[in-house]
């Protein structure tokens, strides 16, 4: 049967009912496989350095892990040990981080800070020509903030960006809505609006350098500052127009395309698009963009690679929650993750647990039903999934088309060594509408390769 594929669960459950929860698919490219392709467990959190206050933001500056958990910036070394740099005026909230030839910058909202790369010394941005900004980029030395509640940019001295000057500023005004985010992208600068979204360049021009490019107008702007990011060579973000109607946007080139599905834009219909936050990262030949929604009980993750959108999350007392992982840093050659918890975590596929807690891996199945819809009898029903690594796999499964699901039932992963164990359950019942559910919470490998029904 087909069973390895996205989250694809629509408020219609009769019409799809499929989840992959802290699974995503893999298409295998031989050609020659079992199964077009496969069901892989995403990586674990392993504990790095630990802390209590949560993460706003992380960053690889000049090949330094730096953070901001709670009102504190930090240094983090390749042993986790940490160094506090500073302290922010604010200790919750989005902090978005970029670097110069010679500072750390940083901002929060109403403030910005610097930290000197060779003496460490930390200051808030002092000058009256600062009026705040929820994101920032960097582009040729300069520093580029968004003005709140105005279409306008400016931009500080070169490599310096507690210096700015009142008169180096410009408007987005191609259209009328405000500017909220700035994302610098092949030596460009995106200026997202909340329905349009501009491209400017640095033209070197002395009284402004920056210039927009009038054949580059993009008629989708973006719900929240913190949704756009760079990703296997394109942008995503989630954007609006003046139509209406949130989707998740890719962009290559100048043409947006959608890549949110029809299961994905239900979900986000009922949620806080104002806060979103977004990180993206690479790791095994995937790229991943994870989507923290307020509102939805799981981060929703698009893998570029494969196309496809799965969800992440945590099992707290029998019910999802979002993933932990607030913001993403490549450095000393692993993956880290800042926790929502306060702990610095190791993004580790050998890993299979999500810090001290459960890693839950869970696949709802397609409906499995004949076109006529007449009754089957399932004698057997059998996952082909890692066996002879010890751990048990959970199974129930729906016969109103995965609305409603019976008791689970256990089986054995095989004891370690047992390498030809089959995970299988027996007498599985009769029904017209037949939805699958396995799951696995034990710290062992769990990835599926396929599945059958006899």
């Amino acid at each position: 049967m087909p069973f390895a594929g996205p989250s694809y669960a629509l408020t219609n459950r009769k019409a799809d009912a499929q989840r992959s929860i802290n699974l995503y698919p893999v298409m295998l490219e031989s050609g020659s496989s079992k199964s077009p392709a496969i069901l892989k467990s995403i990586p674990g959190l392993k504990a790095f350095s630990a802390g209590t206050s949560p993460f706003r933001a992380l960053k690889n500056v000049n090949g330094r892990l730096m953070g901001v958990a709670g009102s504190s910036l930090i240094d983090i070394s390749n042993s986790g040990v940490r160094t506090t740099r500073g302290t922010l005026s604010s200790s919750t909230g989005k902090v978005e981080f970029e670097f110069n030839l010679n500072q750390a910058v940083l901002v929060d909202g109403s403030f910005g800070y610097t930290m000197n790369l060779s003496s460490n010394t930390f200051s808030q941005i002092s000058s009256p020509a600062f009026y705040g900004s929820n994101t920032l980029g960097v582009l040729d030395g300069y520093a580029i903030f968004v003005r709140p509640n105005s279409g306008q940019f400016y931009i500080s001295a070169i490599d310096d960006a507690s210096t700015l000057d009142a008169l180096d500023f410009a408007t987005a005004e191609s259209a009328p809505d405000d500017t909220i985010a700035v994302l610098v992208d092949h030596r460009e600068v995106y200026l997202f609006g909340r329905d349009t979204t501009e491209v400017w360049t640095n033209t070197g021009a002395t009284d402004f350098p920056f210039q927009r490019n009038n054949g580059a107008f993009i008629e989708i702007g973006t719900t929240s500052p913190y949704s756009p990011r760079k990703i296997a060579n394109m942008l995503m973000w989630v954007g609006t127009n003046d139509h209406g109607s949130a989707c998740v946007w890719g962009m290559q080139g100048y043409q947006p395309m959608r890549l949110s599905t029809l299961a994905i834009e239900e979900k986000l219909a009922g949620a806080d698009l104002a806060n979103v936050q977004a990180f993206s990262y690479t790791q095994q030949g995937s790229a991943f963009y994870v989507l923290q929604v307020p509102g939805i009980d799981t981060s929703l993750v698009y893998d570029v690679t494969n196309k496809a959108w799965h969800e992440r999350a945590e099992l707290v007392a029998g019910f999802f929650q979002p993933w932990r992982a607030t913001c993403h840093a490549f450095c000393y050659g692993k993956h880290y993750v800042g926790g929502s918890d306060g702990t610095l975590y190791e993004l580790d596929p050998a890993t299979y647990m999500n810090g001290a807690d459960p890693l839950c891996r869970e696949r709802t199945s397609p409906h499995d039903a004949l076109p006529t819809f007449e009754r089957q009898t399932f004698n057997k029903f059998e996952v082909d999934v890692n066996a002879g690594t010890g751990g048990r796999m959970l199974m129930r499964y729906s016969n109103d088309g995965g609305i409603t699901y019976g008791d689970w039932r256990s089986v054995s992963l095989g004891n370690v060594g047992e390498y030809t164990s089959r995970a299988r359950y027996w007498r599985c019942g009769f029904g017209r509408d037949r939805v699958w559910q396995v799951r696995c919470t034990d710290n062992v490998p769990f990835d599926i390769v396929s599945a059958s029904v006899a």
